[in-house]
């Protein structure tokens, strides 16, 4: 009856005080009156009783388990261990935990983690994986983050397991061992549904260890989530991808990010990529969109209409350099690259025009823009474009003869004197 009571009253306790002191020393006896006495508030006899306990040789530990999980764990630290180790019912496990228990909630974490890693190795194969978590947590706690993660990996905790690698991931950052949070991320990454973050880190960190292979190959999945990729992202996935030879991929990336920012990088890395690997098409996009967005250099300009003309495109490399000589009058790299494409394609009317424009020819100019009135049957004008003296002396010759063809196409006498003379 006094067993199932939930607060006996005192005429029962001292009926009982009084009963296991004429009897023999009767454990069960014992551990019923410390229990009662514990439940009716007389913590501190109930305490000494069981010290009494300890030092019986018939201990019923299947019973003394109620009792002991009614102390604090002040108390529990200084009984439990005079019960460890005298156990033969099987008990002994459950006295160990317990007293882990009373370590942990006593700040002892370092004890409370000795104290599993010894009941560990006995508990059932279900109970061992929470187990080896719950000791690694105590290592944690008692600050050796290296024995954590010694135990971690000497546990066999499953690591096709998000959490197990999760688990080990901080453990291994905790420790500095990259190499093994390289390892785990990887694994963590391919069995995550959404493994952005995974990704970024393990891309990070096989970037800090000059791991460029394995660098571009995580930038290659990284890519799956292009659309959460900053640019400063894609230009570190470009450079891992240029580091590997990858270069068409870097090419294609850098373009993205100039289209996506504008930055000066980006244009320049895209643009010299596609010159490298004779990409024309690739390499008049990128122009084409600079030039939406900005005045293109000379060379550019220059670049620009070399691409059109390396796919065939004589006509749109033409009207490039156009384009180029209307944003830079008087350039006159341009306007001879232009010249030439006109000569070439026989735009003569095109060419004329263009020599005209010019607020001074040159002597070179001049002897090619009088052969053009010649093409274009307009010999009066060709004469009269090389009737000014020539200040470059090499070209005088030429002019001489051309102007002595002139005259006697144009059956001018007083030309053909003067040239005569």
């Amino acid at each position: 009856a006094l067993n199932n009571a939930p607060k006996p009253d005192s005429v029962s306790l001292a009926y009982m005080d009084i009963l296991q002191k004429r009897q023999k020393v009767d454990g069960v006896l014992l551990a019923s009156l410390a229990e009662n006495q514990i439940r009716a508030g007389e913590y501190q006899k109930g305490v000494a009783t069981l010290m009494a306990m300890s030092e019986i040789d018939d201990i019923p530990f299947a019973r003394l388990k109620s009792v002991l999980s009614l102390l604090t764990p002040d108390d529990q630290l200084r009984l439990v261990p005079q019960f460890i180790g005298r156990d033969r019912s099987g008990e002994q496990l459950w006295l160990q935990r317990l007293l882990g228990k009373a370590q942990l909630a006593t700040s002892q974490p370092s004890e409370a983690a000795d104290t599993l890693a010894r009941v560990l190795p006995r508990l059932p194969q279900t109970e061992q994986p929470e187990a080896l978590r719950e000791l690694i947590r105590r290592y944690l706690a008692a600050g050796k983050p290296g024995q954590a993660l010694k135990t971690f990996k000497a546990g066999g905790l499953p690591e096709n397991n998000k959490e197990s690698l999760s688990l080990g991931v901080r453990l291994a950052e905790f420790t500095g061992d990259i190499k093994s949070q390289i390892q785990w991320l990887d694994a963590l990454s391919r069995i995550e549904s959404d493994a952005y973050q995974t990704l970024q880190r393990l891309f990070a960190l096989q970037l800090g260890e000059n791991r460029l292979e394995a660098a571009a190959r995580t930038g290659e999945r990284l890519l799956s989530y292009e659309h959460r990729l900053s640019p400063d992202q894609k230009a570190n996935i470009a450079r891992s991808f240029e580091w590997t030879g990858r270069y068409a991929k870097a090419q294609d990336l850098w373009r993205k990010v100039y289209k996506d920012t504008g930055e000066a990088t980006a244009f320049e890395r895209a643009r010299i990529l596609a010159r490298e690997r004779f990409d024309w098409s690739a390499l008049a996009a990128i122009l084409t969109l600079a030039s939406q967005r900005r005045s293109l250099t000379t060379e550019e300009w220059q670049q620009l209409a070399d691409a059109s003309l390396r796919q065939g495109e004589l006509d749109a490399s033409m009207t490039t350099l156009e384009r180029a000589l209307a944003d830079n009058p008087g350039n006159s790299e341009l306007s001879g690259r232009l010249l030439t494409l006109y000569f070439n394609n026989q735009r003569f009317e095109d060419a004329i025009a263009l020599l005209n424009a010019e607020e001074e020819l040159s002597g070179q100019q001049r002897i090619l823009l009088a052969n053009l009135y010649w093409r274009t049957r307009s010999p009066e004008k060709a004469l009269a474009v090389l009737q000014a003296p020539f200040s470059e002396a090499e070209y005088e010759d030429e002019a001489a003869h051309l102007r002595l063809d002139l005259a006697l196409i144009l059956d001018d006498d007083e030309a053909l004197l003067q040239e005569y003379r």
